[in-house]
């Protein structure tokens, strides 16, 4: 039987759905590279393309029979040109956001190096290829769309996280936010000029405070070391900084570099009139504060109710803490606002040690 010509064939392939494109194309690889926008207009149940296909495909070990073999692609991008690449099935996803999403870097590579202008194209609901690099952990992928010149790194999304709440967040809000962002992602994305690190999650955390309430040490330096870019003293809804949550999330260290950037208010009060200090509930912690504040933080700093660190610590029969504040000065007998010293807290707690710790302190045996 003589071979089809392939007029006949690319005749055939236009009014083709896309997986019978591909099915011609497994069959008579050659024409790929024949393939033109006219090819593109067929479509799937879902908008699909064979663009949209193509941009699916991953190469990987023959044991996985389910992973697509068919490969045509780089002939396909070769011979096509505008804004054809860059169709959208009915949810508004374009080839370039599936390949983002599916780890499909030679693709992404091809595409945009063959028409990059719709890098910042979004799908009917808000999101960019880059925000699909980020939700797949796709760093390779991120990384290329990160180099493009017209790139919007802050293109911010409506999110609904894993609690149910939804806020508004860019990339780097939400890879911080969920948890789910790996060193090498947020570390790319904070290397863009544009990155913006004043905008907040729906609490008001910026990326610094995300990196340290997530105990991301490794990260911290990294972001200090745009400290031009944002306030170091910036406030959350309920008032409280970085340095208090580095304090209640008992990090010595991320207080330790806090307390070394130029500007840093140590005993700055929330919302509550609680400074750092009174956030603190391990006993290094306050160490770092006292010791590495420069005499910036008052020991006995009183809040909004009168009482002092050393109150708090009494009450929760916090004895490390109690003593480190003790070392530094807290005075023991200082009175808050209902008339109660951190001693006859401690006692109303029935907290006997407490009160033994209090009361030798006092100079009472």
């Amino acid at each position: 039987m003589p071979a089809l010509p392939a007029k006949i064939i690319l005749l055939i392939a236009i009014y083709a759905e896309p997986p019978d494109q591909e099915s011609l194309l497994q069959a008579f690889p050659g024409i790929a590279g024949l393939f033109t926008f006219h090819h593109f207009a067929s479509t799937d149940n879902n908008g699909n393309t064979v663009l949209h296909l193509q941009a699916q495909a991953r190469t990987t070990s023959k044991a996985n029979r389910h992973t697509r073999k068919v490969l045509c692609f780089p002939s396909i991008l070769a011979s096509s040109q505008g804004s054809c690449l860059h169709p959208q099935n009915d949810d508004g996803v374009t080839p370039l956001m599936y390949a983002a999403k599916a780890h499909n870097l030679k693709f992404m590579r091809l595409l945009l190096a063959k028409d990059p202008d719709g890098v910042n194209m979004i799908d009917n609901e808000g999101t960019t290829a880059l925000w699909y690099a980020v939700f797949s952990a796709h760093v390779k992928g991120l990384g290329l769309l990160l180099s493009q010149p017209t790139i919007n790194v802050n293109h911010p999304k409506h999110i609904k996280d894993r609690y149910g709440y939804e806020y508004d967040a860019t990339p780097i809000i939400y890879a911080l936010d969920s948890g789910f962002g790996n060193y090498e992602t947020v570390s790319l994305l904070l290397k863009h000029p544009a990155i913006d690190l004043t905008w907040v999650d729906e609490n008001g955390h910026n990326p610094l405070m995300l990196a340290i309430w997530g105990d991301r040490e490794d990260l911290v330096p990294d972001i200090l070391t745009h400290r031009d870019a944002f306030d170091i003293n910036a406030t959350r809804s309920d008032g409280g900084t970085a340095l208090h949550l580095a304090a209640y999330q008992y990090s010595p260290e991320i207080i330790e570099m806090l307390l070394a950037e130029d500007g840093i208010e140590p005993d700055l009060p929330d919302s509550k009139g609680q400074t750092p200090l009174l956030w603190a509930t391990y006993d290094l912690a306050i160490e770092a504060l006292l010791t590495h504040s420069r005499g910036a933080v008052a020991v006995n700093h009183v809040d909004r109710l009168g009482r002092s660190a050393l109150s708090y610590a009494a009450e929760r029969d916090n004895e490390m803490c109690a003593r480190m504040l003790l070392k530094y000065g807290a005075k023991p007998d200082l009175k808050d606002s209902s008339g109660y010293t951190p001693i006859s807290r401690a006692a109303m707690a029935m907290h006997g040690d407490m009160v033994e710790l209090l009361g030798t302190a006092m100079g009472i045996t």
